[in-house]
């Protein structure tokens, strides 16, 4: 395997975060108006109560787009249907790093199950990024939102972005393309 570049490090991402699954909502469950709801594939509807007071990263770990990465609006419930990273190590890493570093590593190895795929927190243990240092985390993570414009980066590791290393390669573009390609 490749040497890191300097400053940066390898982290498990258990290090970092703390997946949970939280309690599932039922449809019948959801209000006409409150803190909105996230499940497996985004926005769903609307709670009376919140688990997340900040935004969070989240990972689709049930179905046919197990994999798939959102982040919550501030003040959300995010339903067992998704797995939370609670609590990150924001001493480590950002929540705009960490869901481009899944998403140009890809979490198919994580995906358990046939007839229904699933992610669960024991999968997730054996998952590894490589960590920039914040400050270029920042730009990183700044670089890639820019450049690939809203709606344009996918959501899930099955249509990773063809261009992924080009797309981060004006930041740095060694480390881009090793952070991109060797995840």
């Amino acid at each position: 395997m490749s040497e890191l570049p300097k400053g940066w490090a390898k982290a498990n991402l258990l290090a970092l975060c703390q997946p949970k699954q939280w309690k599932v909502i039922s449809t019948a469950e959801l209000t006409e108006a409150g803190y909105v709801v996230y499940g497996a594939n985004g926005k769903i509807g609307f709670y009376s109560t919140y688990t997340h007071e900040h935004p969070t990263l989240m990972i689709t770990c049930r179905g046919a787009t197990c994999g798939n990465l959102h982040v919550s609006e501030p003040r959300s419930y995010i339903n067992g249907n998704a797995m939370a990273l609670d609590n990150l190590a924001e001493q480590a890493t950002s929540i705009g790093y960490l869901r481009y570093a899944l998403l140009a590593r890809g979490l198919t190895d994580a995906i358990t199950g046939t007839a229904q795929p699933q992610i669960t927190r024991q999968s997730l243990s054996d998952i590894t990024i490589k960590l920039a240092p914040l400050a270029e985390q920042t730009r990183i993570a700044a670089n890639a939102r820019r450049t690939a414009g809203p709606g344009q980066y996918p959501e899930s590791p099955h249509r990773r972005h063809p261009h992924a290393a080009q797309t981060l390669s004006p930041v740095r573009p060694r480390r881009c393309r090793f952070w991109a390609v060797d995840g």
